[in-house]
């Protein structure tokens, strides 16, 4: 029995690890490196900006980018995600990082009514795109949202985005780090703000799409700095198919000890015994 039990953890543990031994991969800007250099390619429309590096922006270096109308839009993107990345994508999740600090610049305050964002970065995959939105309310604070929807008619060209969000409420205009993981079973994405969770179980926007892989960008006459951007494949998050694994094995090693303590209990009344006449 000793034996079965090592054997079936052995395979359990195996399985697992098959399941998360791909390479995957991973696609990434760092601080305040151009991003062409990285091998983003850029778009832009609809009105004047700047982009270029900040050193020690707050302790972070980031590439910042500044418009300077409500209607411009400019941005980077990989390109799109070849077959083998979808599929890594579809067996194993991703990870969408994106650490940055959101400013108002010229663009109209966020609200429930008028939900406009600045910026941010999304997964787009010619299919669904998910999407880290920031906006800035009126006290300052960073708004981030999971859009579910987009209107590029808000005031005076600004981008409204409608979909779950979550509000910072006292941070001003700060770094944060924001983490969307995709779960491959549950065809939906968690958000972490920080590394605690705040947002479950989003489903994408399956509008605006361009297959153009990884992008980020600002709008509506904001300012991102963006210190972080990455798409990496498996997710680096636990999955719910790990902790099911880990749960088998830990109820299986409890069972084998119980199983251990009662052959113990067993082998102290089985063996002979002697009366003895008073």
């Amino acid at each position: 029995m000793k034996e079965l039990f090592y054997s079936l953890s052995a395979g359990l543990i195996a399985t697992t690890l098959a399941g998360f031994a791909h390479a995957g991969f991973s696609i990434s800007h760092a601080g305040s490196v151009d991003p062409i250099t990285e091998g983003f390619k850029v778009e832009a429309c609809c009105g004047q900006s700047t982009a270029g590096a900040l050193l020690n922006n707050l302790g972070h270096d980031a590439w910042s980018i500044t418009g300077q109308v409500r209607s411009y839009q400019f941005g980077y993107y990989s390109g799109a995600l070849p077959p083998a990345q979808k599929a890594d994508i579809g067996s194993q999740g991703f990870t969408l990082t994106l650490e940055a600090r959101a400013l108002q610049g010229v663009a109209p305050a966020y609200d429930s009514n008028s939900p406009v964002t600045v910026g941010g970065a999304a997964v787009d995959m010619g299919f669904s795109r998910f999407e880290v939105g920031l906006g800035v309310d009126s006290s300052g604070d960073t708004v981030v949202v999971l859009p579910t929807s987009i209107d590029p008619y808000g005031p005076d060209g600004s981008i409204r985005t409608q979909g779950p969000s979550y509000t910072l409420e006292g941070s001003g205009s700060s770094y944060h780090t924001y983490k969307l993981v995709f779960n491959p079973e549950s065809r939906s994405a968690d958000l972490f703000v920080d590394g605690t969770e705040r947002i479950r179980g989003y489903m994408g926007d399956p509008s605006f799409l361009d297959n153009k892989g990884l992008k980020f960008g600002a709008f509506s006459g904001g300012q991102i700095n963006f210190a972080h951007v990455q798409l990496a494949s498996p997710i680096t998050e636990p999955s719910s198919r790990a902790m099911m694994v880990f749960g088998i094995l830990l109820l299986m090693g409890l069972w084998y000890v119980r199983l251990k303590q009662s052959k113990a209990i067993s082998s102290n009344f089985s063996g002979p015994r002697h009366c003895h006449a008073a």
